[in-house]
């Protein structure tokens, strides 16, 4: 299979394209591709195209582009999930993001919940979105999606709630509702867009939850066992795909 590389929408288009800097060293540098190579272009909205490196330069590459085309792995139809999700401590944010894109998630709205132990603000909130969207730009790539999720600036549940409140399908993950299965809040017609909010290290509070469930949300839970943060938001995910025959 061709390598794939991300392109800005704006730089997708038929003829010759200029790579340097990071994509340079990945293409040149990391994978020690030559003049002739074929790479796969994407540009994370749905359109995709095949490149040959036409030159390699000390320091930068020129691509011979192709036709643009519809990326195959986008379904019409099919559910778009979006992931809300808590600030989680270290790398494992990183691995959360990474995981959830692979799985087919459309957006990912990080959270700062009542008992999240990691609080970010201001320029330090942004590079840490930034950093994420990275992250997202490369597991689309690794994995082969079309589309690259949107990561949502970092904001409060508030905001978060409200910004999904037309959703067709929205569902809450919770310890205290074991009893309620995700297969049983999820319906037998198709639904466009679902929310899905998962708790931090220590879990929703009950006033958290309780906003959710006046905001439309329905409870919903995972088992009986008490599951990571990165776990939980995972394993929704990964059931949802399963119950609607895959995402978007």
């Amino acid at each position: 299979m061709a390598t794939r590389l991300y392109v800005a929408p704006d730089r997708l288009v038929a003829g010759a394209l200029t790579v340097d800097g990071d994509d340079f060293h990945y293409l040149v540098r990391v994978l020690r591709l030559r003049v002739d190579a074929a790479v796969q272009l994407f540009d994370g909205a749905g359109r995709q195209a095949t490149a040959r490196i036409a030159q390699v330069g000390a320091d930068e590459a020129v691509l011979d582009v192709g036709a643009c085309e519809p990326a195959q792995d986008i379904r019409a139809g099919a559910a778009r999930v979006h992931a809300l999700v808590p600030l989680i401590k270290g790398e494992r944010m990183a691995w959360c993001v990474q995981k959830l894109v692979e799985l087919g998630v459309s957006s990912i709205r990080p959270l700062t919940l009542e008992r999240c132990v990691v609080r970010l603000e201001g320029d330090k909130a942004l590079a840490r979105r930034d950093r994420y969207q990275s992250i997202a730009q490369a597991a689309a790539r690794q994995c082969r999606r079309g589309a690259v999720p949107e990561i949502a600036p970092i904001d409060t549940l508030g905001p978060a709630l409200a910004d999904v409140q037309e959703f067709a399908l929205k569902i809450v993950f919770w310890e205290g509702s074991t009893g309620r299965s995700l297969r049983s809040v999820v319906p037998e017609e198709g639904v466009a867009d679902i929310a899905v909010l998962v708790g931090p290290e220590g879990g929703l509070t009950t006033e958290e939850v309780d906003a959710a469930i006046t905001a439309g949300f329905l409870p919903a839970g995972l088992g009986p066992r008490i599951l990571r943060a990165e776990t939980a938001a995972v394993a929704a995910v990964s059931i949802l795909g399963y119950e609607l025959g895959d995402l978007g």
